[in-house]
């Protein structure tokens, strides 16, 4: 889904410019799960040393030369050994219990003129012409969810919060770019309809894995 939002571009941030990307020799993949990021950012440049880092090992066994994979807790300190020129850091919405630490880590390991490209999700279901209401299952399942991750410990943050805590931190030129993710294929623009048709496929299938352990664990 990401590919389609940024136009079969690994993200937005200048390395990934499909035309002109800048050069970056230094790459931290944060939340790389099954390290496919990882593994099409090293393909795309081979002159970059991308290190991908996960709480699981989940990730293939063979990849390119310059692609490595480590098991590390981000929320714990960080002791590697050089800066990076390029962090990305994806869906970690949810998952990071104190954003300010995260943020600030990932300024002190980037080098100046160095570039942190955050994609996160805003889990508040909205619709163009106002007519999704409160008592919707959608919604309701939603804020549900919202409940249990902030009873965990690990509350979805609001988006607009973070660019103010990336400016007071240090980071200059930060752009946002929010993108449309329908619930459904019914939009007639084409792009629109294909996320609509992938984004309900993947909370159909995901939905029970997604929630089952939260609501078990913070409700029971």
């Amino acid at each position: 889904m990401l590919l389609i939002t940024f136009d079969n571009q690994l993200g937005t941030a200048p390395p990934n410019h499909k035309y002109k990307p800048v050069r970056v020799d230094r790459v931290l993949d944060i939340g790389t799960g099954t390290g496919s990021w990882a593994i099409d950012f090293g393909d795309e440049h081979p002159e970059a040393e991308v290190l991908g880092v996960d709480l699981s090992a989940i990730q293939p066994e063979f990849t390119p030369p310059n692609v490595k994979f480590e098991i590390a807790d981000v929320e714990e300190p960080w002791t590697y050994s050089r800066p990076f020129q390029y962090i990305h850091s994806r869906m970690m919405n949810g998952y990071i219990r104190d954003w300010e630490t995260y943020l600030q880590n990932c300024y002190d390991y980037l080098t100046p003129n160095g570039y942190i490209e955050l994609t996160e999700c805003d889990f508040n279901a909205k619709s163009d012409d106002g007519t999704l209401t409160d008592d919707l299952a959608l919604v309701e399942l939603l804020r549900m969810w919202a409940e249990t991750a902030a009873e965990l410990g690990q509350p979805f943050r609001e988006i607009e919060p973070l660019v103010d805590v990336l400016r007071e931190i240090g980071f200059v030129d930060v752009e946002v770019r929010m993108e449309k993710w329908p619930s459904n294929p019914w939009p007639r623009d084409r792009k629109l309809r294909e996320l609509g048709f992938w984004n309900l496929e993947n909370f159909t299938k995901g939905i029970e894995g997604f929630l089952m352990a939260p609501l078990t664990r913070a409700f029971n």
